[in-house]
């Protein structure tokens, strides 16, 4: 009898080997699991190494396992989890960072609202008009792209465009259209019945919180038209909002110029319905 109850008993132990599945804080761990964590209020921390060259194995002492998970706490490999690839590094192995969405590109389209925004009339050059809202006109966000911080603000005046921290590249694209100048104002180019339009834009970021300047870019642009015919100019710059604590968020403006060396120097409307912002964020 006790020869049987062993055996049994030897019988029930490999199959619990065998099948067994490993349950934290939870006795019936999911069927497809080898291991099931349940918690409501608290995460996995895996381990936090510092990895200064991803080429090299270091910190780990041993020969990494091929899909080794750790998370690198080093800001100038980057912090984010990294698991290792044997093959890599022509089977020397290399860390390989998963990925990382502040590095992720974010692209965000903000369009414009309202009636044909007159502005330069009048100016000579080196002269400009804020976008406002005196007629009407406001920003809108068209697609966000997911972009921390983003928003815009209609309210005070100039149209503005709040941002976080980050390297920045701005498309602004105006559509334009230019009546005939009045008299002493402008004059066509000799020969032509077209006009050389000379603008440039000042787009300005400051804290929103203590109004300091933190980027400036003025951006030239040159397009031939005839009066009242649409012509469509576009300003691309890229700029850095610094990240910090205290001023968080940058507000960005942006002020329509006259370049120098134009020949039409008056009253211009930018065309709402066709123009925009577009911001993509690249780190």
């Amino acid at each position: 009898m006790k020869k049987i109850i062993t055996i049994s008993l030897v019988l029930l132990i490999v199959v619990f080997k065998s099948n067994a599945q490993t349950g934290i804080n939870t006795r019936n761990p999911d069927a497809s699991a080898n291991t099931e964590i349940s918690a409501s209020d608290k995460g996995l921390l895996i381990p936090r190494l510092s990895v200064p060259d991803i080429t090299v194995k270091t910190p780990v002492v041993a020969a990494p396992k091929d899909g080794l998970l750790i998370y690198n706490t080093n800001n100038l490999t980057k912090k984010t989890l990294f698991h290792w690839d044997a093959t890599a590094n022509s089977g020397l192995g290399s860390w390989n960072a998963h990925l990382f969405f502040k590095e992720t590109p974010k692209t965000a389209v903000i369009g414009i609202t309202g009636s044909n925004f007159g502005a330069l009339n009048n100016l000579d050059a080196g002269s400009s008009t804020s976008l406002n809202n005196s007629n009407g006109n406001a920003l809108v966000i068209q697609s966000s792209g997911y972009m921390p911080n983003l928003d815009v603000g209609n309210s005070a005046g100039v149209l503005t465009v709040n941002l976080g921290s980050g390297v920045y590249t701005i498309e602004i694209s105006f559509l334009i259209t230019a009546p005939a100048p009045d008299l002493g104002r402008g004059s066509v180019l000799t020969g032509t019945t077209y006009y050389n339009m000379g603008y440039y834009a000042d787009i300005i970021a400051r804290t929103l919180s203590a109004g300091t300047t933190v980027s400036s870019a003025r951006v030239e642009r040159g397009v031939l038209s005839q009066a009242n015919q649409n012509h469509r100019v576009t300003f691309i710059t890229t700029f850095t909002l610094p990240d910090d604590v205290n001023n968080p968020v940058s507000r960005l403006t942006v002020a329509l110029g006259r370049r120098l060396g134009s020949s039409h120097n008056d009253l211009v409307y930018i065309i709402p319905s066709g123009s925009y912002y577009k911001l993509t964020k690249l780190k």
